[in-house]
């Protein structure tokens, strides 16, 4: 028999509430401690979705409980990414909250972020409010001390926003970080459990664009965030990877560009680029290259089989 979901109940009054933060949780307590400590003066409630097989993470988290605003989902496996996501955004909408605020472990917001994403929405106009189902801000790598930019397709070139002189809507950003509106989850659904981990984002974000909603890039929002390892060799500074990244980054990557690639040409011009940069960079800067060019090929296998095998795609 599988691990069941342990589930640390929400026994609040069902009010109509505005923000719900969901953090996932992967053997790492002590960057989801300081998540949650940057998070609970900006939102309503707090659920934590906990993926670790390490007991530990429990126990440590357990020690935080000391607010009703903060709840847990204890996995006690590894369901991924998009599915913890999932757990999240149920809870929300079955707690009557407005928002939610989705988030990685390894984030954390500025103290006045989530104001700055509601203010932003607020100064739309009615129909754009009703068009706008993420906000999201601008979001600072920490390990490489620079923005991370959000990206505008167009017919050629994916065209960087980083740092904008004002609010502005863009076509794809990270998944930590985004406010996502509630109201607009029944026409879009959830996250895509397929992915399990790797181009979650891309596929959300296309997703929201292809229902005809847009995404609001916030300019005075801030999120302090760590997307990978930073390493540097031969002169070059990269991010780096483990073995099974690199399997769901090359397969989700794929599944990404036959759906999504006929109509978004730049996106499918750029992981055309990546996926062949992706190779070299494990060549001749990676470490473990032998076993990440296995999970690479066994990626690109697996999405030959599993795409034969759909008929009707995600």
């Amino acid at each position: 028999m599988g691990r069941q979901t342990e589930t640390i109940p929400d026994t609040s009054s069902p009010i109509r509430r505005e923000v719900c933060a969901v953090i996932v949780s992967y053997n790492s307590p002590e960057n989801v401690i300081s998540c949650i400590d940057a998070s609970a003066d900006q939102v309503d409630g707090i659920i934590v979705v906990d993926n670790s097989v390490e007991s530990r993470t429990k126990d440590t988290l357990m020690k935080r409980a000391y607010s009703d605003k903060i709840h847990f989902i204890f996995n006690g496996i590894n369901k991924g990414l998009a599915a913890a996501l999932n757990q999240g955004l149920q809870y929300s909408l079955d707690t009557n909250y407005r928002w939610t605020l989705l988030l990685d472990q390894d984030s954390v917001p500025a103290e006045d972020m989530v104001r700055e994403m509601i203010v932003s929405y607020k100064n739309l106009d009615d129909k754009t409010k009703e068009e706008t189902a993420i906000v999201v801000p601008v979001v600072f790598d920490r390990n490489f001390r620079n923005v991370l930019p959000s990206v505008v397709t167009t017919n050629f070139l994916n065209r960087k926003i980083k740092n904008p002189p004002h609010d502005s809507f863009v076509h794809f950003h990270i998944t930590s970080g985004s406010l996502i509106k509630n109201e607009v989850l029944s026409n879009i659904g959830l996250m895509n459990e397929r992915f399990f981990i790797d181009y979650v984002d891309f596929d959300y974000c296309f997703r929201v664009l292809n229902k005809g909603y847009k995404i609001l890039l916030s300019k005075n929002a801030v999120l302090s965030h760590s997307l990978a390892e930073r390493k540097q060799k031969l002169g070059f500074q990269f991010r780096e990877h483990n073995a099974g990244r690199v399997y769901y980054q090359t397969r989700n990557r794929l599944f990404a560009m036959i759906w999504y690639g006929n109509k978004y040409r730049s996106f499918l011009y750029s992981q055309i680029s990546r996926s062949i940069g992706k190779l070299f960079k494990i060549i001749f800067l990676e470490s473990d290259k032998r076993e990440k060019l296995r999970m690479y090929f066994k990626g690109i296998k697996d999405f030959i089989r599993e795409y034969h095998m759909l008929d009707t795609g995600f």
